[in-house]
């Protein structure tokens, strides 16, 4: 079973991980078990999907007993996301472009977001009211005319960073940029 995200220590997440290869640019697993608290086999799973993205080389492979060493090539300011194959996983994009649209435009309707919000991937309007209600509940968003959804206008008013707050399996909110669950308190 995953472990909630509010529960994990910043030194085992995937993002500590991608900032530790950041920083090093030539490394083994060794190496980087160093700096976090992630199993080899973890680390391992990660480097070969990296490896496959593109992200990383392998520029050494020693002889018997001896690690393979490897070189980022394609640095990203955020940690690849990445299915098995090595191709992108598209889970959350919606919520991302809402968030990024919401921070841009400041005010904007139920209708807005599904249409500035499906650029990659469709987002559906019942995604948008659900996302909508968890941060308007959050303090997130104020409803600007008091009007019901869809035709309500609402703006931002809480603006926390660049990642977009998370609905948890729980129904809580987790604002990764707070790293602190924001709803309920």
């Amino acid at each position: 079973m995953k472990k909630r995200i509010d529960l994990i220590a910043q030194n085992e997440t995937r993002e500590h991980l991608w900032n530790v290869i950041l920083k090093r640019k030539e490394f083994t697993i060794s190496e980087l078990k160093q700096d976090v608290r992630l199993e080899r086999s973890t680390i391992g799973w990660y480097l070969r999907v990296l490896k496959l993205a593109g992200y990383i080389e392998l520029i050494e492979r020693p002889g018997r007993g001896k690690e393979n060493r490897y070189r980022l090539i394609k640095p990203a300011s955020e940690p690849p996301r990445l299915r098995v194959d090595g191709s992108p996983v598209t889970q959350g994009i919606g919520r991302q472009n809402m968030w990024r649209t919401m921070r841009i435009r400041k005010t904007f309707t139920l209708d807005d977001l599904v249409a500035l919000s499906s650029t990659d991937k469709k987002v559906s309007p019942e995604e948008v009211e659900t996302y909508m209600k968890f941060l308007e509940k959050a303090g997130y968003i104020k409803n600007l005319d008091g009007k019901s959804r869809p035709k309500a206008v609402y703006m931002l008013v809480k603006n926390t960073g660049p990642k977009p707050p998370m609905i948890q399996r729980i129904k809580r909110l987790w604002d990764p940029n707070l790293k602190e669950v924001v709803w309920p308190k």
